[in-house]
């Protein structure tokens, strides 16, 4: 296989969009014990790092596809109900209230945002296409699109990694050391959240003009 038979076939945006989210999923079931804690924070952060690599990809070497718009961002929704859901659990458990409810205002600010880009049922059926055979995707060309993420989104989506990973990171942290108090990590990282979802709002309501 060539280089780029190599690139189109293995490595195409969708797919990593793809391996992205199951790093993030793999991930998330190892932050569950304290053991494989460190290689679960890993593969987490490798998930968010394909948000970046993905649309790199598709930019650089003109792979933009409509599916591929719709599956990149349903992907990352998925990932911050995956990853979200573990730091609201666990702040949770610890008492405390903010952050769960932040993280639950960006949830169903993450789900009016995706329906923005039609049905649901519909943006599966093109999300598996997108996967399973790119190269059948419509490409896009458009240089305004309703379906990629806006430089709204593209905010609220890397304030929620930031937050996921910061909280993520403390918990570790303090499995090895007593010299943070983490119950004072979520209050903080709640008004980060309230301003993602504040974005996100924005971001629906430019899609929409």
């Amino acid at each position: 296989m060539t280089k780029n038979g190599l690139l189109r076939k293995v490595f195409h945006p969708n797919r990593i969009s793809v391996y992205g989210g199951l790093s993030s999923a793999t991930g998330v079931a190892l932050l569950t014990n304290s053991s494989t804690m460190p290689l679960g924070f890993v593969l987490v952060t490798a998930g968010y790092a394909c948000d970046f690599i993905d649309g790199k990809i598709a930019r650089d070497y003109s792979m933009k596809t409509f599916e591929g718009a719709k599956l990149d961002p349903l992907l990352d929704k998925v990932k911050n109900v995956l990853v979200g859901g573990f730091v609201a659990g666990s702040d949770l458990m610890r008492g405390g209230v903010a952050l769960p409810l932040s993280m639950a205002g960006n949830f169903i600010v993450d789900y009016v945002s995706q329906k923005e880009r039609g049905a649901l049922l519909n943006q599966l059926s093109d999300s598996y296409k997108a996967t399973w055979n790119p190269e059948s995707c419509q490409k896009d060309v458009e240089v305004e699109s309703k379906l990629r993420a806006n430089i709204y989104g593209k905010a609220k989506t890397l304030i929620q990694a930031g937050v996921n990973l910061t909280y993520i990171g403390a918990e570790l942290f303090n499995n090895y050391s007593d010299k943070i108090d983490i119950d004072y990590v979520g209050p903080t990282l709640a008004g980060a959240l309230v301003v993602s979802a504040g974005l996100g709002i924005k971001g629906i309501l430019k899609r929409r003009n």
